[in-house]
């Protein structure tokens, strides 16, 4: 179960004793240090999901994250379905075909073994960030085709603007809400990759509400992606995603999940998504 200790400070207090609390200055010159940071967490957070983690970017990563950057572009302004649709396949044998076959088996506990948890780790980072870049570019490039081969959606440009906004700011606030709360090693699936609980249980933000809010409501911003551009390929392949996610899910991290509840974890640890074992907010690293 969840144990939560709560300590306390006492003093003695004298008619001679003096306040020591901070006047309230201090407390305004803090206010804006602790705006600053709570942004800064923001940003680091939301770059971390797209797959530039900074804290643990190296130059090999940042230069592979760039050329794919650039292979993304080059296929938006190709428009050609003959070269955006293999490479849209191909991301989601490199995304979801590879933590499913990775994370599901004993090559990472190998592979810590060979080279020791702490450079096991940073290679792992490396790898998962690009995953997140190409599984991005993947559904981006599939939507932005056009032509007259590929029809629209059956809505108005100003409805179809709309809910698609509306859609995607949902989305996006809910996911990056919950990552913040769970932390993004959590995000990174380094519980499954170190094969223990890496935090304790999280039931604020939408997980006050939500089971999965990474994966339900957190994944609705594809959807309104696809809908502001009107784009059929764009919602098909963000369902698709959205299905092979969950098959990630079921075969992978809930067995996961049974296995600490079996071993008797602090409580149980879901997916990215899940009401979680949560720490103190996730630093760069």
């Amino acid at each position: 179960g969840l144990l939560c200790v709560l300590s306390t400070r006492s003093a003695t207090v004298t008619p001679t004793s003096q306040d020591h609390s901070p006047p309230a200055g201090a407390a305004l010159r803090a206010a804006p240090r602790t705006a600053t940071k709570r942004v800064g967490a923001l940003l680091y957070t939301v770059l971390a999901m797209a797959g530039w983690r900074l804290g643990p970017l190296t130059p090999g990563g940042a230069l592979a994250g760039a050329v794919s950057l650039g292979i993304g572009q080059c296929l938006i302004a190709a428009n050609n379905p003959a070269l955006t649709l293999p490479y849209f396949v191909l991301t989601l044998v490199f995304y979801y075909g590879g933590i499913t076959w990775y994370l599901g088996s004993s090559r990472p506990a190998r592979l810590i073994a060979r080279l020791g948890e702490a450079e096991a780790l940073r290679r792992y980072r490396v790898v998962v960030a690009l995953m997140f870049i190409h599984q991005g570019l993947g559904i981006g490039c599939v939507t932005a085709l056009q032509g007259p081969q590929l029809p629209a959606l059956p809505f108005g440009e100003a409805v179809a603007r709309g809910f698609g906004a509306a859609l995607f700011l949902v989305g996006f606030v809910i996911k990056v809400w919950a990552t913040m709360l769970v932390g993004v090693k959590t995000y990174y699936f380094e519980d499954l990759f170190l094969q223990r609980p890496l935090v304790g249980l999280v039931t604020r933000g939408p997980y006050r509400w939500l089971q999965n809010p990474m994966y339900s409501v957190g994944q609705v911003h594809g959807y309104g992606y696809a809908l502001w551009h009107r784009s059929y390929t764009g919602f098909a392949a963000m369902a698709l995603c959205h299905v092979l996610l969950y098959v990630f899910y079921f075969t992978v991290e809930q067995p996961f999940v049974q296995r600490l509840q079996m071993h008797g974890a602090r409580g149980p640890l879901g997916p990215p998504g899940t009401p979680r074992l949560t720490a103190p907010a996730d630093t760069p690293a």
